[in-house]
């Protein structure tokens, strides 16, 4: 009888400590202050203006994850290793989801809860797959752009850019959950201004996205004086936009300066000597597929 009851109690035991792996106390906790940005102090709003807008992007909408990752000591270090130099072909921003994930399935199975094991790795799985950062062949012919994302192209119209309030073609590419999420410069030349406007979180195939999601602007000069801006706008699931360059670097067609989290949109306006090549409906890869080339 004895032994019966020892035997149940293990089982008890065992599954109390489940749950706790299940819904563990310290993922309240842990969770949210790695990967939520804070909120402003209260009484304080975002910012109207740009410069002023672009300090508060760099504080108040960026994760203690972020903080850490882009802390001043090691920023230039990953920018070298995940922008200029091969990716190992994972975008860095998923190594804190990645390993929390194996920890977590790890954990799991050690205390033989296999269908928590199999949920976590499921996730695994799809994190792996969702931060994945393909090498590129990029184009080497003038006089051409590349396009910025993976994804679909959805709306091909004249409207103004956020930047200069010029009206250009405007070439927008829709990425869906499956795309790949890094984000590479169209085109080689000096990126002059980038520009963080607060926003809501509609669906980013909505055409009114690309003015009332939140979204940040990139203006790039290119050997010709041609004025390239394009636009990474969050949505309905992506409320992480990931800026890894800054004003003054000098930007290669093709490489790496961003990344958008969990399905989103480009938008790439471009200059009125240069029209697209591509049309609606068409998948384009980021660095690889050319969305625009001189006229004449």
């Amino acid at each position: 009888m004895q032994t019966v009851q020892t035997a149940q109690s293990v089982i008890q035991e065992n599954r109390t400590r489940s749950l706790f792996l299940l819904f563990p106390p310290y993922a309240g906790i842990v969770l949210p202050v790695l990967f939520t940005a804070p909120s402003p102090p209260a009484g304080q709003n975002p910012p109207e203006e740009t410069a002023e807008a672009d300090a508060y992007f760099s504080f108040h909408k960026r994760t203690l994850l972020d903080k850490i990752t882009y802390s001043s000591k090691i920023k230039k270090t990953l920018n070298e290793l995940t922008m200029k130099n091969e990716s190992i072909g994972i975008a860095k921003e998923g190594y804190p989801v990645i390993a929390l994930l194996a920890v977590t399935a790890v954990i799991f199975a050690i205390f033989q809860c296999y269908l928590g094991a199999l949920l976590f790795l499921a996730l695994l799985w799809f994190s792996v797959y969702f931060f994945r950062d393909p090498e590129r062949v990029v184009p080497s012919a003038e006089n051409i752009a590349v396009s910025p994302a993976d994804g679909k192209i959805i709306r091909i119209q004249k409207k103004q850019d956020p930047v200069s309030g010029e009206e250009k073609t405007c070439i927008s590419i829709f990425m869906n959950l499956f795309s790949v999420h890094v984000n590479r410069s169209p085109v080689s030349g000096t990126l002059q201004k980038i520009a963080y406007f607060p926003g809501k979180f509609l669906n980013a195939s909505f055409d009114k996205a690309s003015t009332d999601n939140e979204r940040c602007a990139y203006l790039v000069t290119d050997g010709q004086d041609n004025s390239w801006v394009f636009v990474q706008i969050s949505g309905l699931i992506a409320r992480r936009i990931v800026c890894r360059a800054d004003e003054g670097d000098t930007l290669k067609r093709g490489q790496r300066f961003g990344l958008i989290r969990f399905g989103s949109r480009v938008d790439l306006y471009i200059p009125d000597e240069y029209e697209s090549s591509v049309k609606i409906g068409e998948q384009v890869f980021a660095g690889q597929s050319i969305i625009a080339k001189k006229q004449g």
